[in-house]
């Protein structure tokens, strides 16, 4: 008599229960990879942010730095508020300069130079900062501590472009006394200022000439960083509020006065903030 084998397959619940095994699996990966996704653009857009607010606020602190010393002003609104100061050109030394009413004229200047041999050519309509206490001696020539070169000599052949002078000293003429002297010799040569401005969500950057007064205008400004969510104050001048972007205090006797840089950025509900304190590198 013949014999069958019987063959067992799967019945109709086993291969449901495998299917929906397979689903639960499957929609389990699908989500893991998902939020996996999710966290990496995360982190991408947060290192995004934080590179582009680094960015910003080491430019800020690698030229706020070189400032002349108490140079820093601040003005703004509620839209808009800025941190002016003037650069240092070329910080130098003298040994003797005209202070108070005498009728001299002439600062007796070391040798404007580096270590590594690099010099700073005097010239006419250059102007040279000595002890200035409060920005508005920075600013403000009628001040008697910014004076305005009129002219430049040595013993060796008469003028300054060359390094040829027998003891180092040049004569340097200004055109007009200044107030008081600098405790350690200090001059600072300067021509221009900077303006780090915050508004519209942006931080902006500016350069312009010296003014008595400080200006909130945003033309020729570039762009320097964006989503900056800060809220404004009305007076960063007068009373600063603890989100303000950008404040200048007082420094200590004898120092000059510094920014503390407070941005915060926002993209895409990644928040970043940046803090720094600012001060320069120069005595008054």
């Amino acid at each position: 008599m013949a014999k069958f084998s019987v063959q067992k397959g799967f019945t109709l619940i086993e291969l449901v229960t495998v299917i929906v095994i397979l689903g639960i699996v499957g929609l389990g990966i699908s989500s893991f990879m998902g939020n996996t996704i999710l966290l990496f653009a995360g982190s991408v857009e947060r290192e995004q942010l934080m590179n582009e607010g680094r960015f910003a606020v080491t430019r800020m602190q690698r030229e706020m730095a070189r400032a002349v010393p108490n140079s820093f002003r601040i003005a703004g609104n509620s839209g808009v508020h800025c941190v002016e100061f003037t650069p240092v050109v070329w910080p130098a030394s003298y040994a003797t300069a005209p202070f108070g009413s005498t009728s001299n004229r002439t600062i007796n200047m070391f040798w404007p130079h580096d270590p590594d041999g690099n010099y700073h050519i005097v010239a006419n309509d250059q102007h040279i900062v000595i002890y200035p206490l409060q920005p508005a001696d920075v600013y403000d020539q009628s001040r008697n501590r910014k004076a305005r070169v009129t002219g430049c000599s040595d013993d060796g052949d008469g003028h300054c472009l060359t390094r040829d002078d027998s003891d180092d000293v040049i004569q340097v003429q200004v055109d007009r006394a200044f107030q008081q002297a600098s405790p350690h010799h200090y001059a600072y040569f300067v021509n221009r200022t900077i303006s780090y401005c915050v508004a519209n969500g942006n931080v902006y950057r500016k350069e312009e000439n010296m003014n008595t007064s400080q200006s909130l205008s945003l033309s020729g400004a570039v762009i320097v960083a964006e989503h900056v969510t800060n809220q404004l104050s009305g007076n960063p001048a007068s009373s600063y509020a603890a989100n303000d972007p950008l404040m200048v205090f007082a420094g200590p006797a004898g120092k000059s006065n510094f920014v503390r840089i407070n941005l915060q950025f926002n993209d895409n509900g990644e928040q970043v903030n940046h803090f720094q304190e600012v001060h320069v590198a120069f005595k008054p």
